[in-house]
């Protein structure tokens, strides 16, 4: 025994109609259901509704009755039907009961009930006679004869037993199709009740335990259970498998799944439900049945509840007193007050519950009277109500017993900058939920999703500076994209770039190709950094990171918005890292404090590892004794390639054109690059030294550090590179090689000119090299040596590119 049900959308006109039938029929004989249970035709529930509240006040509702009439009738020409008898007799019905209304102007329950019955009758009727115009043998079932309720009209509760029996004793008699109406019922006396919200599935439910059916299947619109809203999370996904308690854990929380009194019937005798698509009916959907969905991941599904109030009671007139939960939920339910969520503070000072807007007056005034005497003494204080929440909840039967799941959703709301209003969890662990405020619905959703849910998990960049090594490292991350996707489940997307000017933001994601030229055509100009911070950083979206590849000395202020907004920092620049020491010592008090990854490799050596390996010595209980080193990848190259006879000035531009020199090359040439480097490698190793504390000998003089711009700059040090020629040939005479080199010794750092012999570590660098000589308390007799090339875009943009991965890592994204 197979039962089928069809929602409204799915029996919205004759096409959704021929539809079902063609659906049925493409089955295998074995596989067609016994009893197709149908909603209203779309729409037709609220119509008559309508119809009803304009005949209670004397309203004309001819009209519409009307409308609604001819839509059922064309429905039935359009499906072959000749015009059939039932829809001129069923409206003739529904309009002399709507006159009653009229004239009395009283509708009752039990009025408003036979009223909303004529959509599920009619459209079973409509179904029935599309299925015998095709030689089916089919039966029109109306449900009334079945389904026993009691006399509650609206919402009215299922008498199982009774139901139990008539459902059996009636189809051992009748064995062809049969086509039954969804959502109504009646009771002892025979009048027509309604089985409320998911009434429809409830009747097929109910009808699939009493036959003991093999399998339920809902059809509906949508291709089954998706792991959230698709509309509040783009990268939701279908679920093929979740056990009932997952699905009526999701429904009592928002998703538009089952209602969870459809799922107790099937789950009672283990019937799978299966959630299919009309539209789409090789979908084979959601199967709900005793199984979990088998994946490894602790979380099956994720919903939420928009615009709810939380209602606070709390005074120390509560604790250890008994029966104070007892009076306040008992004097809730007699005022039919439905209770969305409950948290309870250990200390029993306070109890805080959800409920819906319309519900809140009610409930503040049966506490209120519930708690009148002890309000007046002061023993309960004054009832605080929060308004404008929403309530979201992570459900999954592996979270039973996993470890760090309340930790990662607090931290994915953290990482979200979201922050948590009440939370509460079963003891069964099978669902977490949580209420905050209404506004962050959608990033909290976003967020928890991809940290449980997402197969492919998002990171968003914001990118300063998309000039050399921006380019390069944009470059390099679409061409990676795949493979980071393909073996880390990784998707990086640029969300954000900014240059000295303008800023452009896109939520959705840029071109990585495009970008510089979007931000050119496009970018928002802006002159603070107030202004510069307010879009970048108030994106509503998960996993932010903040990626500068600038030379700007105005980013700290911006890195301290990122870090304490929890954004990761990655950086390449040497300015913010070299101001004062109470500078640097604030922004990483702010890393640590909101454990946001605040990383800078490429500040010194372009991707060697420099700044790492001094944090790991000192963080094993090493201490740095001394540093030596060239810095700068620049120098380096230049005085590789200066040679008597070589223009000095030419071989700067050159270096320029390649992208080894700052934008400035007099950064590098009057040495204040490599004191930054030098600085933030001492800085790293515990000695908070100012810059000033460093003794920097120059070898270019004043006349061309001090030209008025770039091009001046050249033309003086075309005249004035004499000296540093005589120096280069003096060297060479000896043996030797000149190199700038950076030192740490004894709480001294030094920068200078000097001529180094074969012996040296220094001799026989070349390219654009980088060496550093770090002695330790470990490493006394020979020092630790880290050479490589330092300079150059793709380098430096490979550097922040690992440091980017760090990042993700140690922020969990992966």
């Amino acid at each position: 025994m197979i039962i089928w049900k069809f929602g409204g959308t799915s029996v919205a006109d004759s096409e959704r109609i021929s539809t079902l039938c063609d659906i049925y029929l493409s089955q295998d004989p074995t596989e067609r259901p016994q009893v197709i249970v149908v909603s209203a035709l779309g729409g037709t529930t609220d119509c008559l509704l309508s119809l009803a509240a304009s005949a209670t006040q004397s309203i004309s509702f001819e009209k519409q009755l009307t409308e609604l009439h001819l839509r059922h009738s064309e429905t039935a020409s359009q499906l072959g039907i000749a015009t059939p008898s039932f829809i001129e007799e069923s409206f003739s019905e529904l309009e002399e009961i709507l006159r009653g209304v009229s004239l009395l102007q009283d509708l009752s329950e039990k009025t408003k009930a036979t009223i909303v019955s004529f959509g599920e009758r009619l459209s079973a009727q409509l179904v029935a006679q599309a299925f015998l115009s095709r030689e089916i043998p089919t039966e029109y079932l109306d449900a009334r004869k079945l389904i026993r309720t009691d006399s509650r009209y609206e919402y009215a509760r299922v008498k199982h037993s009774e139901t139990k029996e008539l459902i059996s004793s009636y189809f051992l008699t009748h064995p062809s199709l049969q086509i039954m109406t969804g959502f109504i019922g009646a009771n002892d006396l025979g009048d027509t009740t309604t089985l409320g919200r998911g009434g429809s599935d409830y009747s097929a439910s109910l009808l699939g335990a009493a036959l003991g059916a093999t399998s339920i299947h809902i059809w509906t619109d949508v291709d089954g259970v998706l792991s959230a809203d698709p509309r509040k999370v783009a990268d939701a996904f279908l679920l093929d498998q979740m056990s009932y308690e997952e699905a009526m854990e999701l429904s009592h929380f928002g998703a538009k799944v089952l209602h969870p009194p459809t799922i107790q019937p099937a789950r009672e005798n283990e019937i799978p439900i299966y959630i299919r698509n009309s539209y789409n009916p090789s979908c084979q959907g959601t199967c709900i049945s005793k199984e979990t969905s088998g994946q490894a991941r602790p979380a099956t599904g994720l919903s939420s509840i928009s615009n709810i109030a939380l209602l606070t009671l709390q005074g120390s007139g509560m604790i250890g007193i008994p029966g104070i939960s007892r009076r306040l939920f008992g004097t809730l339910a007699e005022q039919e007050v439905s209770v969305i969520l409950i948290s309870q503070a250990s200390s029993e000072h306070s109890i805080c519950f959800a409920v819906f807007p319309e519900q809140v007056t009610i409930a503040q005034q049966a506490i209120e009277r519930e708690f009148e005497l002890e309000q007046e003494t002061g023993r309960i204080d004054p009832l605080v109500i929060e308004e404008g929440l929403s309530i979201l909840s992570l459900v999954g039967e592996n979270m039973r017993q996993s470890v760090g799941v309340a930790a990662s959703v607090f931290e994915a709301l953290a990482a979200a900058r979201v922050n948590i209003v009440a939370i509460a969890q079963g003891s069964s662990e099978l669902n977490i939920s949580f209420a905050i405020a209404q506004k962050d619905e959608g990033a909290a959703l976003r967020s928890i999703h991809s940290r449980f849910l997402r197969q492919v998990r998002s990171v968003n960049l914001l990118l300063a500076g998309p000039g050399q090594v921006g380019q390069a490292l944009l470059a390099q991350i679409e061409r990676e994209a795949e493979r980071l996707k393909e073996e880390r489940g990784l998707e990086i997307k640029l969300v954000g770039v900014m240059n000295s000017s303008k800023a452009l933001t896109e939520k959705n994601g840029l071109s990585f190709q495009s970008a510089v030229q979007n931000l050119r055509e496009r970018g928002t100009p802006y002159s603070s950094v107030e202004e510069r911070s307010r879009d970048l950083l108030t994106l509503p979206l998960p996993h932010l990171f903040f990626l500068d590849t600038t030379a700007s000395d105005e980013m700290d202020e911006l890195y301290a918005r990122c870090l304490n907004k929890r954004i990761p920092v990655i950086t390449s620049n040497k300015k913010v890292q070299t101001g004062s020491a109470d500078s640097y010592s604030s922004l990483h008090q702010l890393a640590v404090k909101h454990r946001s990854p605040f990383l800078y490799e490429t500040s010194v050596g372009a991707a060697l590892p420099l700044v790492r390996t001094i944090q790991m010595l000192r963080q094993t209980g090493d201490t740095i004794l001394k540093i030596e080193g060239v810095l700068s990848g620049t120098l380096s190259y230049l005085f590789n390639h200066y040679k008597p006879g070589v223009e000095f000035c030419e071989l700067v531009k050159q270096a320029k054109q390649l992208g080894y020199t700052e934008p400035d090359p007099r950064e590098d040439l009057g040495g204040m690059d490599v004191a930054r480097k030098l600085l933030i490698l001492v800085r790293e190793s515990g000695f908070l030294l100012e810059m000033d504390d460093i003794r920097l000998e120059p070898f270019i003089d004043d006349t061309c550090m001090q030209a008025d711009c770039i091009e001046s700059f050249f033309e003086n040090l075309k005249q004035g590179s004499h000296q540093l020629s005589q120096k280069v040939r003096a060297a060479e005479e000896a043996g030797e090689k000149l190199h700038y080199i950076a030192s740490f010794h004894e709480e001294r750092a030094n920068i200078g000119l000097q001529s180094v012999s074969p012996e040296s570590p220094f001799f026989s660098l070349s390219g654009t090299d980088n060496v550093v000589a770090i002695t330790t308390k470990r490493y006394i007799d020979t020092p630790l040596v880290i050479r490589g090339a330092g300079a150059g875009p793709e380098l430096t943009a490979s550097g922040v590119f690992a440091d980017l991965l760090t990042a993700i890592e140690e922020r969990g994204a992966f």
